[in-house]
């Protein structure tokens, strides 16, 4: 049997491609060199959502030519995540898709260019600071949007925002990917809770008048990952499937149903990067 690691997936491609699988062809390591020097668009929520459609889409554009720069991956309470899920496989993952005439799509997504922990206030600040990011998108759990003092998730995300105003006061735009009615709005609550506490009217008046938290609509069934694909993966070579721990969220896979669609509203202040249709699938 063919053995094949995620990590060696570039010096490996042949392999990879004759298991039939789909593999990036864009140069990964000079998107990731462009990406962490001028970022244009970083992700807070790195779970199976994330990795099934954004990501997956942003690598599709990637070797369509669409984008020349990646996506930076930001998680917010799981460092395991990170280290386990994220840093050991180089970032990336197999994104497998299940499609309506029972047979399944897999392809290896290199999209993700930097992967953080929501804690890693150094390299975000730094993130923050540069005119070049134009959206932070978020997908989380409808709780983690509460305006509430115990909401550590978006105290730390206030910070990174005044450091933007404090370094340039360059406009941004907050996109909730989430499906949940009034999702901009709510993004929108749960950001200005924090700002407020900051007692400083300049910085307020930036958020309102720079910073834009446009209203998503998204339909997408991803599934936890799923034992049987597991199997399927481990028959191909695939060395990297871990347990299917119910309280371990995530795998070196993520599956979902190909149905899928994004739309919103188009209120960017500093421009987004090129998303665009593509023959997705």
């Amino acid at each position: 049997m063919v053995k094949m690691k995620i990590k060696n997936v570039i010096r490996n491609k042949e392999k990879w491609l004759n298991s039939r699988y789909e593999v990036f062809s864009y140069d990964r390591q000079e998107m990731i060199e462009k990406t962490r020097k001028d970022p244009e668009w970083i992700h807070f929520g790195c779970g199976n959502l994330f990795r099934a459609f954004e990501a997956a889409y942003c690598d599709k554009l990637l070797d369509e030519g669409a984008l020349e720069k990646g996506v930076i991956a930001v998680s917010g309470k799981d460092s395991d995540i990170i280290n386990t899920c994220y840093w050991a496989l180089d970032n990336m993952y197999i994104a497998v898709t299940l499609k309506s005439d029972g047979s399944i799509n897999k392809r290896v997504v290199g999209s993700i260019a930097e992967s953080l922990r929501i804690e890693d206030v150094d390299r975000i600040k730094e993130i923050f600071a540069n005119e070049s990011l134009k959206v932070a998108t978020f997908t989380l759990p409808k709780r983690d949007y509460l305006p509430s003092d115990d909401n550590f998730y978006f105290r730390y995300f206030a910070s990174y925002l005044y450091h933007r105003y404090r370094n340039g006061a360059y406009p941004l735009t907050l996109s909730s990917h989430d499906d949940f009615p009034d999702n901009g709005k709510i993004l929108k609550e749960a950001v200005v809770y924090w700002v407020s506490k900051y007692d400083e009217p300049d910085f307020e008046k930036y958020i309102e008048e720079k910073v834009s938290f446009p209203l998503s609509m998204i339909d997408k069934i991803v599934l936890p990952p799923e034992r049987m694909i597991g199997e399927i993966l481990k028959k191909d070579g695939v060395e990297d499937i871990r347990g299917f721990d119910p309280d371990f969220y995530l795998n070196c896979f993520c599956n979902s149903e190909e149905v899928e669609y994004l739309y919103t509203e188009n209120d960017f202040r500093n421009g987004r990067p090129n998303w665009t249709n593509v023959n997705f699938f």
